[in-house]
């Protein structure tokens, strides 16, 4: 056996060692398994063409012509999934994965729900006041418009005791008519108030029968006075968009979330409330159930 051919097998066989070593020390492929089910909120039908997505990152995943998808090769630990399609609110959801298969069932709403944070509403004072709005789209107006359906308003013009009214009941140029029901019960404390969080999940507006039928469940044309937190009670109504004829109908809800005085702008009263709409016709407010 010549010189240079003893090196070459000396050279293999430290090679091989090496690579022998290497493949005993280092981890296995990720086994761990996302199986999932994307489905309509209402229907229960799964939802095709769904992109999922995932932090800390995986490839991503599109759900099957039945709804179903896969992720696979994932490493154990904590993920959430992000769940987007035209149409549908996005959704997020958190899963936790071991070496197996997790299985994962998500609901994702039609996006004729609509949510509206924060929206100030100021005391009236004259037409040109931020003391109106459209609950259809969300926008805070002024009273020199007709494209709004519920207003702010005091006790005979005594900056106390406000209350919101329908549009229709305006004195100049009048908005549309809103009804309105009682102010609604915590089905978690069995109380009329609620906390932001509280408000955030709540899903339905709890009927007799669990059905909305206007006539029976929207009586009223304004809410109940109140004034300045802590005096005012963090209530939440709900209401129906009659006097804008929609077809389905259009059902919400918000809540009282703060109200106070502004001493730098005329002490005028000013109170923030927190929207969600169905323009679907449904008695479904909750994006995230």
């Amino acid at each position: 056996m010549t010189k240079q051919l003893i090196t070459a097998l000396f050279i293999f066989i430290i090679i091989s060692a090496m690579i022998g070593c290497d493949s005993s020390t280092s981890p296995g492929l990720a086994s761990g398994v996302i199986r999932g089910f994307v489905r309509d909120s209402i229907s229960g039908s799964g939802i095709p063409d769904v992109t999922i997505s995932a932090v800390p990152f995986i490839s991503n995943s599109i759900t099957d012509p039945s709804g179903y998808f896969f992720m696979t090769g994932v490493n154990s630990g904590d993920y959430t999934l992000t769940l987007k399609k035209q149409g549908y609110n996005y959704k997020s959801v958190p899963v936790s994965v071991s070496n197996d298969t997790v299985n994962v069932n998500i609901k994702m709403f039609f996006s004729n729900l609509y949510i509206f944070s924060n929206k100030l509403l100021t005391e009236y004072f004259n037409s040109f006041s931020f003391s109106a709005i459209d609950l259809f789209l969300g926008f805070v107006v002024n009273e020199n418009t007709n494209q709004y359906d519920m207003h702010l308003r005091d006790s005979a013009g005594t900056s106390n005791n406000f209350y919101l009214r329908s549009g229709d009941l305006a004195e100049h140029l009048t908005g549309f008519q809103t009804k309105f029901s009682n102010a609604l019960k915590n089905p978690l404390n069995n109380s009329y108030t609620f906390t932001k969080q509280q408000f955030d999940t709540l899903s339905r507006y709890y009927t007799v029968d669990g059905n909305i039928y206007p006539v029976r469940d929207f009586t009223e044309d304004r809410i109940p006075s109140f004034n300045e937190t802590p005096n005012m009670p963090n209530s939440v109504y709900s209401f129906w968009l009659n006097g804008r004829n929609l077809s389905p109908p259009v059902y919400g809800m918000f809540f009282l979330n703060y109200s106070y005085i502004d001493t730098i702008a005329q002490n005028q009263f000013k109170l923030i409330i927190d929207v969600k709409v169905n323009c679907g016709g449904l008695n479904l407010f909750n994006p995230n159930e």
